[in-house]
């Protein structure tokens, strides 16, 4: 219910920032907008609070689940990271004129991310991809960045499309461990 409610919302929003056309609101078009922006705001802290729990359920289970598979024991974590910083309603209002020249809402939970990181370092840049990752492309479920972070993650033998059942029928039957990337 939450998630098409702040579908809902951010529709509507971003349909005002596009009847903009780039110029500055009437004043009935700005209480129009604060009204969205308000309304933005309060759904969005209950889905970022939504996916921040799921992460936190979730982390012990990537952790687990590379240790298997790379035979390591480095620390895996997961951060959310956000598309603004502070309140929401306030970096909403500060954000208004680069919206409106783009006719769409440019910071808010559809704009952020999560990082997985190995020993505390970014595994975008300090994992291997293996021989078999791809680039994330436009229809994958989840943001650019994640992709790419889960497919420093996946060993060579396995593709990002790989069932998480088929990755672990190919760990038990593989006698070698999988490495992550040299430490720098």
């Amino acid at each position: 219910m939450w998630s098409k409610r702040f579908t809902r919302i951010l529709s509507q929003r971003n349909a005002l920032l596009r009847a903009l056309q780039g110029d500055r609101p009437t004043p009935i078009q700005r209480d129009e907008l604060d009204v969205w922006t308000h309304d933005l705001s309060l759904v969005s802290d209950e889905l970022v609070t939504m996916r921040r729990k799921v992460l936190d359920d979730l982390t012990p289970l990537v952790a687990q689940f590379y240790q298997r598979l790379a035979c390591d024991d480095l620390h895996v974590g997961i951060n959310y990271e956000q598309s603004w910083e502070g309140d929401l309603f306030s970096a909403l209002q500060q954000s208004l004129d680069d919206d409106r020249f783009r006719g769409h809402t440019t910071i808010g939970p559809q704009r952020d991310d999560i990082a997985l990181t190995l020993d505390n370092r970014d595994a975008r840049r300090q994992a291997s991809k293996g021989n078999n990752a791809r680039s994330p492309s436009p229809s994958d479920s989840v943001g650019t960045r994640s992709c790419s972070s889960f497919a420093a993650l996946t060993p060579s033998c396995c593709s990002m499309t790989s069932s998480v059942s088929s990755i672990r029928r190919e760990a038990t039957a593989s006698s070698s461990c999988f490495r992550p990337a040299r430490r720098w």
